[in-house]
């Protein structure tokens, strides 16, 4: 399975058109008839009903959720990235003895966290300091 065959599949089952996911995708009718049908070729059985309006088959219907979903994690971790490489991806890095880790730090955190969510924690728990 490819990303382009999955983008297909779900521009037509939104659109029901072959040619409105065509345009939607920005390919020809044709790229996406060749998706569709190599993408029911991989899996064994028809994704649509062809007829005016495409309809989904049961197995489409069983696989547009998870589509749905691959697509937009896809999108999600090209978005995250994006943003590291533009310098919006924050993180706090704290380096403390275990007994700070354990006894002091979790409600400090707790709180942080709460004022700052998209802020990413890393906390590392040190050895005790030699004598």
């Amino acid at each position: 399975m490819r990303l382009e065959q999955l983008q297909a599949f779900l521009a037509v089952a939104q659109t029901s058109s072959f040619q409105q996911a065509a345009e939607r995708c920005g390919v020809t009718q044709s790229t996406v008839s060749r998706q569709i049908q190599s993408l029911e070729t991989e899996l064994g059985l028809p994704l649509f009903q062809r007829q005016v309006q495409n309809r989904l088959t049961l197995a489409g219907d069983q696989l547009l959720p998870r589509v749905s979903k691959i697509l937009t994690e896809w999108q999600d971790a090209i978005q995250a990235v994006a943003d590291l490489k533009q310098g919006n991806h924050s993180e706090l890095c704290i380096a403390a003895i275990h007994s700070i880790c354990a006894h002091y730090l979790p409600p400090v955190l707790q709180r942080f966290c709460q004022l700052y969510p998209e802020v990413q924690l890393r906390v590392t728990s040190l050895g005790a300091i030699a004598p």
